[in-house]
């Protein structure tokens, strides 16, 4: 079950105040959720620019895993929770600063979805690329500042 942006947001903030300060420190906030794309926003603030006054590199890569990782969150909720989700690489091109409120959007959710079955089938582990890409709406509109794919390792918990 997908749940609304709002519970998915506080999910993620809760799970960064248990487990990853990084995540809980950047105050990210679910935009959009469904089984084929995740949209999550990591604002532009004091914590999160750097010296350029956009978005650090740090922080875009946390917005491209939360992308990623909290799609496979969700869709393994439906078809068997005892799956873990590491990452084993990241590419990043980068082609403008990220001079405001960066969006990450991840739109393989049907690909994650199909290896979160076969994973959970065979019990094998499965690597993936999954694409993200960011974006400044209020800024640049659907010009994309970056695309990072990342390697999604999927594997079932012994």
């Amino acid at each position: 079950m997908i749940p609304s942006p709002r519970r998915a947001t506080l999910y993620l903030r809760l799970f960064g105040w248990k487990y990853v300060k990084m995540i809980f420190w950047l105050r990210p906030t679910v935009i959009e959720i469904s089984e084929n794309h995740l949209v999550v926003k990591i604002p532009l603030n004091r914590r999160t620019r750097n010296h350029v006054h956009s978005l650090y590199l740090g922080a875009m890569t946390v917005g491209a895993e939360l992308a990623g990782a909290g799609l496979v969150e969700y869709l393994k909720l439906d078809i068997d929770k005892k799956i873990i989700v590491l990452f084993k690489d990241v590419a990043s091109v980068y082609f403008k600063r990220a001079e405001g409120d960066t969006h990450f959007t991840c739109l393989d959710g049907y690909k994650i979805k199909e290896a979160i079955i076969q994973t959970s089938r065979t019990g094998e582990r499965i690597t993936i690329p999954v694409k993200v890409i960011a974006t400044v709406p209020d800024k640049l509109g659907d010009e994309s500042v970056a695309e990072m794919t990342l390697g999604l390792s999927i594997k079932k918990k012994d």
